[in-house]
């Protein structure tokens, strides 16, 4: 029979769910449906961004739940799991059972479950033991709560899970933990999104702050913008909707430019209980300026040429990167934001996505643009060698090694950046040496010899999942705790959405006099590119030295003609059409030299025709 109480609030109606509407026998084994890696990677990309602002409140809440026992997962609004933080044997046990990336908890699949009835239900609730509808979850206990964005809108689900407790006061600890790190993933992505407007912190009770309560953003209108869920009791609001363009000294209680003269003094609401402080607002930061030219450095001359394949390093290097897709272009702006300020960054994304051009337009943006920026690949080095490579060695330490001793590169990155590429095939016994050294700040080269301190910028890259490789013991977790400070996902290829202006770009750069047809471009916009920016750029240069007459034709691109892209990537008809003709279009644009008269005249249209496509296909001319 079903419980009848779990909570205040009970789960008689998901049972009753599971027996009249999903059919379900909780005898039944338990068979909990799984997607592929390939799937789950989709899946993951909408909540990128959100999570990698909210870095710190899930560091936070990794770290309890490591302590406690606890798996930490984030499942989409659809039930699938889409990360899973299982960072102790208790925890990796119940990972190995299931609770892993790509399982599905949805109600109607599984029953009574934290993160499917969370879901059914849109509320924060706990399942624990016999809570469950299938027996074979009996021995868990799961908390789960919605995750919102800045808008209030739900785009997730954060749970903690563990074996089922009789402990009431550990089951509310927990409850009231998944219920902050909800409040805090919310608060950080509105304080982002407002970060130019006024926000005004309430709470019920003095001393008050965003954690007592919530948060509101008002124009300079004196309007409000928005709030989030801990501000909507306080402001006698159910959603935020209800409150959107509301006169905010209505609603508060205080005139909010009072509040902002104010700023970070704590005030009591005229009529209304609790209390407001207008937090302060950001100091506006001057756009960033371009780094002097190092000295007696020769560059060559590809090195200056804007492009794909070796893009303009200097003041306009990262947006140079983000070419005209707006997902890379949000990693610009995040990757600007850290920039100097003493995180280390872990970039990821599959091999070719261009990660080290990514680190080294990083590198020359940042203060520190005019020091060394040392770059080390991880997998390219023999293991033997690495260990030297990276820490040097004292005089006398090898035969056959230089007698002087070798200072090595790490000490070389002194002042500057140190890019360690494909960190994730750096061996273990190598990953503890690193630790120590980012853990002390100095290096001791091999064969002993005085400590040398360092100070360096830290980049890190990989195509590898680290989050498994810990689970497997192939990557140590505090190492992983030390690079990832903050991390970049650079998207491949076949996920963006200017391919073609990128294949332009590079041919303009890099093979002057050299054009590509439109059967050419469509060709390139319609293929999977496995390979990504790297497999782009060889396969344009071949085409550009062996085309005839300076145009690349469809068959001057061998390894591509003839080939389709997969059932997974095949575009609906309605994209590859306006990929086609976005080829058409681009094409025409570079024949005239970006000019829109001249690129309608060769395309047979009117100018305001072809106005009308450039906005509908969000071509930048």
């Amino acid at each position: 029979m079903p419980r009848q109480e779990s909570g205040p609030a009970g789960l008689q109606a998901s049972w009753a769910r599971c027996q009249a509407i999903y059919g379900l026998d909780p005898r039944q084994p338990l068979r909990v449906p799984r997607l592929t890696h390939g799937e789950v990677r989709v899946r993951q990309r909408p909540l990128e961004e959100a999570l990698a602002r909210s870095l710190g409140v899930i560091a936070r809440l990794r770290d309890i739940a490591a302590d406690a026992g606890y798996c930490l997962l984030i499942a989409d609004t659809d039930g699938v799991i889409i990360r899973d933080f299982c960072d102790s044997d208790p925890a990796r046990a119940l990972h190995d059972r299931g609770l892993t990336a790509g399982t599905i908890w949805q109600e109607a699949e599984v029953g009574t479950n934290g993160i499917g009835t969370a879901i059914a239900e849109g509320r924060a609730l706990s399942v624990n033991g016999a809570d469950h509808f299938n027996q074979e979850l009996r021995g868990l206990f799961c908390s789960s709560a919605p995750l919102l964005d800045h808008r209030g809108v739900r785009v997730g689900t954060l749970d903690l899970s563990g074996r089922s407790c009789e402990r009431r006061s550990e089951l509310v600890l927990i409850d009231r933990l998944v219920a902050e790190a909800v409040a805090g993933f919310q608060t950080t992505l509105f304080r982002h999104h407002h970060r130019r407007d006024l926000i005004v912190a309430l709470s019920a009770a003095a001393p008050g702050g965003e954690e007592d309560g919530g948060l509101v953003a008002i124009d300079d209108g004196g309007r409000i913008l928005g709030a989030t869920a801990g501000a909507l009791p306080l402001l006698g609001a159910s959603e935020p909707a209800d409150l959107a363009g509301r006169p905010a000294d209505a609603a508060i209680g205080i005139a909010p430019d009072l509040l902002e003269r104010a700023a970070g003094r704590l005030m009591r609401r005229e009529g209304r209980p609790g209390y407001a402080r207008a937090l302060p607002r950001p100091a506006p930061q001057p756009p960033p300026q371009p780094p002097p030219p190092a000295r007696g450095i020769a560059r060559s001359p590809s090195a200056a040429r804007p492009g794909l394949g070796r893009p303009d390093l200097g003041r306009n290097g990262l947006d140079a990167l983000a070419g005209g897709d707006a997902a890379m272009a949000e990693r610009v702006r995040l990757a600007r934001r850290l920039l100097d300020r003493g995180l280390p960054i872990l970039l990821q994304g599959e091999t070719g996505t261009g990660k080290d051009v990514f680190a080294r337009a990083m590198h020359r943006e940042s203060v520190r643009g005019d020091a060394p920026f040392i770059a080390v690949n991880c997998a390219a080095i023999p293991a033997t060698l690495l260990d030297a490579e990276l820490f040097g060695y004292a005089p006398g330490t090898f035969t056959g090694g230089l007698k002087e001793g070798k200072p090595g590169r790490i000490a070389a990155a002194a002042g500057g950046t140190l890019f360690l590429d494909e960190i994730g095939d750096m061996p273990l016994e190598l990953q503890t040496r690193l630790l120590r050294v980012l853990a002390d700040g100095e290096v001791v080269p091999l064969g002993g010899g005085a400590p040398r301190r360092v100070d360096f910028s830290l980049i890190c890259a990989t195509h590898r999942d680290l989050d498994r490789l810990v689970a497997a013991g192939g990557f140590r977790q505090d190492l992983y705790y030390r690079i990832a400070g903050a991390t970049i996902a650079l998207p491949a290829l076949r996920q963006r959405s200017d391919i073609v202006e990128l294949a332009l770009a590079f041919i303009a750069a890099e093979h002057p006099g050299v054009t590509l047809t439109a059967p050419a471009l469509a060709l390139i916009a319609s293929h999977d590119w496995p390979g990504n920016i790297r497999q782009l750029r060889h396969a344009l240069t071949f085409a550009a030295l062996t085309c005839q007459d300076g145009r690349i034709a469809a068959t001057d691109l061998p390894a591509l003609a003839g080939t389709q892209p997969g059932p997974a990537q095949r575009a609906p008809l309605r994209q590859a059409a306006g990929g086609a003709e976005r080829a058409r279009i681009l094409s025409a644009l570079a024949a005239a030299g970006g000019r829109v008269t001249g690129a309608a005249r060769l395309l047979g249209v009117s100018r305001a025709t072809l106005h009308r496509r450039l906005r509908s296909l969000a071509i930048r001319r």
